[in-house]
């Protein structure tokens, strides 16, 4: 095995053209084990007798269990190309320099030797090289002990180099023992300190900076995260974002799921690789710490239950912090609703609550967009009845597709972390918003669902899960309050309108006209009369007579604008007032009314109309004279013949 090693790496550094007449320079590395055998191996040396006699034949050379020499000692000083700086290796390893004694230890974890013309390297062919390998408690590898010597000495080197083992090995266990112990104490007085000061707060960013800091002082060189669901996350903090999709190579997640301490080792480095220790409360997990390591002996038993601890420390104190920030928040938002929902309830006007809900509600949860929608079940439509984007007004949305579609297909709410990750829903109408972050939740009344109250920011994972659950319950207060609205509308609307017709009744009637004679310029008053009327009643029964009535309604109301007042005058008489009308206009107007009348009725019927206009000027200007003037037209048109108009003219004798 030893010749054939030989022969191999011999003819591997030919072909591979490496220098015989230079030796591979690598910057040192912080490792542990490393440093571990420099300080054992200079202590060793000071209990060493006979050192003259031992050095007086060649140069001892420590190396690392992959071959990279540490130290070298010659008492009578180191040849030149054995210099080296203290924060250098030299890389003995067979690939690098072809044979030699430290690289066959550091292949086969044997002893063994290579004679001077069996090296490949120049300098080294004038020596013969011996090692032997140092292996700690568990047989495992650790470093190697080798020795250069200029005559034939591998029987006695190889002996010497033996017994030199025996007590090496012997005082690097010791050494271990005593890393051990002053480690568990240094370890037992941090973990005072640190329980003491995660406990003596109740601030979660506190808790979570002393908890790295607490990681990083017991294990400096690895490398070490929080993983911690989106409420948690901290900028300035070594702190990543928990995902819960299924992923069996996704340590934190399994950990995070389980709730236990995950090690993932690596094939044939059994003490390398990473852990994944939950961070357990009574209440629940609150995140994962993530340690990865290449270098450091971290994986042994006594480490994985220390680090188990350590988390679970971290657990309590953060689960703490977090009740105590969550139960001030919990006051603080439930304070923000109380006074936000007197708001709502003290108001009956469905503008001002709306006003209120989207100036609120962009202040509380720190949104950028903020809407209302209400739901049309005889169209199928959405449509945005509020948002403190003006231009979205107005706006109709699909129930069919979309964030807002879900909620309204499912009637339950949604929270969406960030809109443009999410392959499920497609929603143009939230994108256009500029969304990433999305609070969606249903309004309800009576168990009627009446529309959809919805959240948004620009910025992902802006909406934690307390909000989602305040939001919810804020949409129960605002479902009372726009039903209180919509009846008090309704009120309202009964107290000024007609029953069967749905126009404005006489009183209010009578009020706006009051309020335009003393307001505008002029305007004009127009008097319909179902012809024949009681003979339709008496053909056709009652019922038929107030679906004229109605359809007669529903023309004129089709006939005018937003402005003009129509309104039940009587039995069969509708009455329409024009503001800002003059008398060719109304006459337009009420020519343009009975021909529909005529055409569109069902039996068919027709009317007369009486028209009287005003302008600020005229004598004995009232709303008694205006309607007098425009009976005595209308009962013109009835005596000349029925379905005509006719214009009331001053010289009429009343």
């Amino acid at each position: 095995m030893r010749k054939k090693l030989i022969q191999e790496y011999y003819q591997k550094a030919i072909d591979h053209g490496i220098d015989p007449t230079q030796f591979l320079v690598i910057k040192k590395r912080n490792d542990f084990i490393d440093e571990q055998l420099l300080v054992v191996f200079r202590q060793f040396l000071n209990f060493v007798r006979d050192k003259e006699l031992l050095f007086e034949h060649g140069i001892l050379v420590l190396a690392n269990r992959e071959g990279k020499v540490l130290e070298f000692v010659y008492p009578s000083g180191i040849p030149d190309f054995l210099h080296k700086k203290d924060s250098e290796y030299f890389d003995w390893s067979l690939e690098a320099i072809g044979p030699n004694a430290i690289g066959l230890t550091a292949k086969t974890c044997t002893a063994t030797y290579v004679n001077g013309s069996e090296h490949y390297h120049q300098y080294l062919k004038k020596y013969q090289s011996t090692s032997v390998p140092i292996c700690d408690s568990s047989k495992q590898l650790v470093g190697i002990l080798g020795f250069l010597s200029t005559t034939d000495y591998k029987t006695q080197a190889l002996g010497c180099l033996q017994g030199l083992l025996v007590a090496f090995e012997l005082a690097y266990v010791e050494h271990k023992k005593v890393i051990v112990l002053e480690r568990e104490a240094k370890k037992r007085d941090a973990l005072f300190d640190m329980t003491q000061i995660l406990f003596s707060t109740m601030d979660v960013n506190e808790v979570l900076s002393e908890a790295i800091r607490t990681f990083q002082l017991f294990y400096p060189e690895v490398q070490m995260e929080l993983w911690l669901t989106q409420e948690d996350l901290v900028s300035n903090l070594p702190i990543k974002q928990m995902t819960f999709i299924p992923n069996q190579d996704d340590i934190n997640g399994q950990a995070f799921l389980e709730g236990k301490l995950i090690v993932k080792r690596r094939k044939g480095k059994e003490k390398e690789g990473e852990i994944a220790a939950p961070l357990r409360g009574k209440q629940g997990i609150y995140g994962v710490i993530h340690i990865f390591c290449d270098l450091a002996n971290v994986f042994t038993d006594e480490e994985i239950g220390f680090i188990s601890n350590v988390a679970d420390i971290i657990g309590s104190a953060l689960e703490k912090a977090k009740l105590y920030q969550q139960s001030n928040n919990l006051v603080k938002e439930l304070r923000a609703i109380n006074e936000l929902t007197k708001r709502l309830n003290q108001s009956l006007t469905l503008d001002t609550i709306l006003q209120i809900v989207i100036t609120e509600l962009l202040k509380l949860f720190d949104a950028q967009h903020v809407c209302v929608l209400e739901v049309n079940e005889k169209k199928n439509i959405l449509t945005v009845l509020a948002s403190n984007i003006e231009s979205n007004v107005g706006t109709i949305v699909s129930p069919d597709s979309g964030y807002m579609g879900y909620v309204y297909r499912n009637k339950e709410p949604i929270i969406v972390s960030d809109i443009q990750s999410d392959q499920q829903i497609v929603d143009s109408y939230v994108r256009s918003l500029g969304c990433r972050s999305l609070m969606s939740v249903p309004i309800f009344s009576n168990d009627k669902m009446i529309g959809i109250l919805s959240v948004s920011n620009s910025k992902p994972l802006h909406f934690s899960y307390n909000d989602f659950k305040m939001l919810q319950l804020f949409a129960q207060h605002l479902g009372l309050a726009l039903t209180n609205a919509y009846l008090h509308e309704q009120l309202q609307k009964a107290a000024i309108t007609d029953y069967l017709t749905d126009l404005y009744n006489r009183a209010y009637f009578d009020a706006k006209m009051q309020e335009s004679l003393k307001n505008d310029d002029l305007g004009s008053l127009v008097l319909f009369d179902i012809d024949d009327f009681k003979k339709i009643n008496d053909t056709y029964g009652h019922h038929v007579g107030d679906q004229i009535l109605i359809q007669m309604a529903n023309i004129i109301k089709g006939s005018i604008r937003s402005t003009d007042i129509a309104s039940r005058w009587g039995g069969e008489e509708i009455a329409l007032y024009l503001p800002q009308v003059d008398t060719d206009i109304a006459k337009q107007i009420g020519d343009r009314i009975l021909k529909k009348v005529s055409q569109e009725t069902f039996p068919r019927t027709t009317v007369s109309a009486g028209i009287a206009t005003w302008k600020q000027g005229d004598q004995d200007l009232n709303v008694i004279s205006l309607v007098r003037h425009a009976d005595l037209a209308l009962y013109s048109a009835k005596n000349s013949g029925k379905n005509q108009l006719v214009v009331y003219e001053i010289n009429e004798k009343s």
